[in-house]
């Protein structure tokens, strides 16, 4: 059987890092550790992490480092610890891409199950990639219609020649004939 992705924890607290990694090892994770930002990033770079848990104690910038995370890997989860949070944080940290929010002490089954969810959608994750040529269409139609349907108002607005957007037109096999007819008026 395959092991999980790594477990990364960004904790220099020896009880918080033992129970991780306990926990981890229950969960058949290999355990990595970081002291600081710059050792987590040499580790994501370098090592299969799935989920990384990040003391906030540890790491007073944890916003900072997860924003670098997701940056690097829009895949990874990260669970943020914090022994005094509030809900203002825990709200920043969500919208941030945060998976989680642990408020330490906390227990080892609420660990588990932050750890757990968070490895499931790692596993689980689906790239949700817009095509270009998708984009293009969209930003197309979108453009004639605050353009109340004037073709060349649209190529304005989406800073092109009103030839392009005709050829554009043509090979989204929209309003061919009627863009021919416009050009040559």
């Amino acid at each position: 059987m395959a092991r999980r992705p790594a477990v990364l924890i960004v904790d220099f607290d020896e009880p918080s890092r033992a129970l991780c990694a306990r926990v981890a090892a229950t969960l058949e994770c290999d355990v990595l550790f970081a002291a600081d930002q710059r050792q987590a990033m040499l580790t994501l770079e370098s090592e299969r992490v799935g989920v990384v848990v990040i003391d906030a104690a540890t790491i007073p910038d944890s916003l900072d480092l997860l924003a670098a995370i997701k940056k690097h890997s829009a895949r990874s989860e990260v669970i943020i610890v914090e022994e005094r949070c509030s809900i203002a944080k825990v709200i920043a940290a969500v919208k941030a891409g945060a998976s989680d929010y642990l408020e330490k002490p906390y227990r080892e089954a609420d660990l588990e199950r932050a750890i757990q969810s968070s490895l499931n959608r790692y596993e689980n994750f689906r790239a949700t990639v817009i095509p270009l040529e998708d984009l293009e269409r969209r930003a197309i139609e979108e453009a004639l219609a605050q353009a109340s349907g004037n073709k060349l108002e649209a190529a304005r607005l989406l800073s092109i020649g009103k030839t392009t957007l005709y050829r554009k037109l043509r090979e989204y096999g929209g309003e061919g004939e009627a863009a021919d007819s416009e050009a040559a008026e």
